[in-house]
C-alpha cells in the first residue's frame, strides 16, 4: 500500500487513548486502542512504543512527540543524563505504554517538565473525536463547543497528528467506510458510501484515490484481505 495509504490506516488509533503520566520516579506514556478488538491498530501501538523507546535511550526526540519546532523542555537534560534514565516499553491488553524510571533527581524533573509540555489538551481530544465521528460537522462549530477559537484547533491538531482538521476529518469518514465494509461483506460500494457519510459512490472514489492513493475497491481489498 502506498504511504499515504498507510498513513490513512494507522491515524485514528491517535484518538482513542493518549497519557502522559508524571510519576515520582519518571513517568509513563501510555497509548491504548478504543476496540479490544484491533488486534491490528494493537500491533501498530506496540510497535510503535518500542520504536519510540529506542529512540528515546539514544537521547533522539526530535520525531515522537515532537510539539514544537524549538527544543520542548526537558529533553536536553534527558539527552544529557541518558545514561541515568530507563525507558521500558510494556504491553498492555488494548497497546502498550513506555515506562520512564530515573534515580537521578535533576533527570526525573526534565521529564516531568517533559510530559507537562507533550500532554495533549482534552479539549483538542474531544473534538478530534467529534470530527473523526462527524464528516458534517462544521470545523468552527466543533471549536466553539469545545472551548477553543478554530485556528487554535488547527495548529493543535497539526501538532497532534500532522493534519488539519479538514483532512482530519476526511479521513475519519474514510475509516468509517471501511469499518462499514468489514463488519457486512458483500453489501455494495454505493450502500457503504452513503451510510458512511458521503454523498455518493463517486464522491467515496474521489475521497478514496485522493487520501489513500488507491480505488475504493483496492482499498478494501487491502484491508479485508
Amino acid at each position: 500500500m502506498q504511504t499515504r495509504g498507510a498513513h490513512v490506516m494507522g491515524v485514528d488509533q491517535y484518538i482513542s487513548a493518549h497519557v502522559f503520566e508524571d510519576l515520582p520516579d519518571g513517568g509513563r506514556v501510555v497509548l491504548e486502542r478504543g476496540d479490544l478488538a484491533d488486534s491490528a491498530a494493537i500491533a501498530t501501538i506496540r510497535v510503535h512504543l518500542r520504536e519510540i523507546a529506542a529512540s528515546f535511550r539514544a537521547g533522539d526526540f526530535t520525531k515522537p512527540f515532537q510539539v514544537h519546532a524549538q527544543a520542548v523542555p526537558g529533553t536536553a537534560v534527558m539527552r544529557d543524563r541518558r545514561a541515568a534514565i530507563s525507558y521500558v516499553p510494556i504491553d498492555r491488553a488494548r497497546g502498550g505504554e513506555v515506562r520512564i524510571t530515573s534515580r537521578d533527581p535533576a533527570a526525573v524533573r526534565a521529564v516531568g517538565r517533559w510530559l507537562k509540555e507533550v500532554s495533549p489538551d482534552t479539549r483538542v481530544g474531544a473534538a478530534a473525536r467529534l470530527l473523526w465521528h462527524g464528516p458534517g460537522l462544521d470545523v468552527s462549530d466543533v471549536a466553539d463547543r469545545v472551548g477553543l477559537s478554530g485556528r487554535q484547533l488547527r495548529r493543535a491538531l497539526h501538532t497532534e497528528v500532522g493534519l488539519g482538521p479538514k483532512t482530519f476529518q476526511r479521513i475519519g469518514r474514510l475509516q468509517r467506510f471501511l469499518a462499514l465494509a468489514e463488519a457486512g461483506p458483500g453489501r455494495g460500494l454505493a450502500e457503504l458510501a452513503a451510510e458512511a457519510g458521503y454523498a455518493d459512490q463517486p464522491h467515496l472514489s474521489r475521497e478514496a484515490r485522493a487520501l489513500a492513493g488507491l480505488t475504493a475497491a483496492e482499498l478494501l481489498a487491502h484491508q479485508l484481505g
